[in-house]
Parts: C-alpha cells; sequence; structure tokens
C-alpha cells in the first residue's frame, strides 16, 4: 500500500492479504483497518502509520515495523500463527497491545 499523505481506510470483506507493505514514502499517510485483517506472510510498516482501530489482526509471516513506520494498537489483537519473528526498527520501540503466539 503506497499513499503520500491523507487517511487510507483498509476494508478485508474477510479475504486475506499476502505479504503486506505499508510506505506512504516520508508522507503523511495513515492506515486504519475496519475489519480483522489476516496478512498470510510478511507484515511490514516502512514509513507511515498503521491504525488497528480496534481490530483483531492475523499475521502468518514475519512482522517489522521499520525506522519511520508507526503501529498504533487499539483495543485488538494480533495472533501470530506458526514461525513468526516481530522486529521493530524504531527507536523508541511501538507498543504492540495484545499478542498471541500460536
Amino acid at each position: 500500500f503506497d499513499s503520500a499523505a491523507n487517511t487510507n481506510t483498509i476494508i478485508s470483506d474477510s479475504k486475506s492479504f499476502y505479504n503486506v507493505v505499508f510506505n506512504d514514502n516520508a508522507g503523511s499517510a495513515t492506515w486504519d483497518i475496519q475489519d480483522v485483517l489476516d496478512v498470510n506472510g510478511i507484515f511490514t510498516i516502512e514509513d507511515g502509520v498503521f491504525n488497528m482501530n480496534d481490530q483483531d489482526m492475523y499475521v502468518f509471516g514475519n512482522f517489522s515495523i521499520e525506522e519511520d513506520g508507526t503501529f498504533t494498537k487499539g483495543t485488538g489483537t494480533i495472533y501470530f500463527d506458526g514461525d513468526s519473528t516481530v522486529i521493530d526498527s524504531t527507536a523508541a520501540g511501538q507498543d504492540l497491545g495484545n499478542i498471541v503466539f500460536d
């Protein structure tokens, strides 16, 4: 997902995504999920703000937040399926909130 600005709404409609990367290219974009997000493969925030918006998220693969990425947790839970690795490259570290490794 590429966007230079604005708030972008993501509605998965119960569909899975594969290898998701968020990047606002040094802009000011935010991505808000509106329902459960299921990612089969990598999930990466390279740059910009990803907002869980109080939804649950399932990740079957690696989860990473790059130096210029921001993760906003809300009250939802991140479920990691299988052998997932979590990498947070931000200076202060991000609070992922509720997480479950399955």
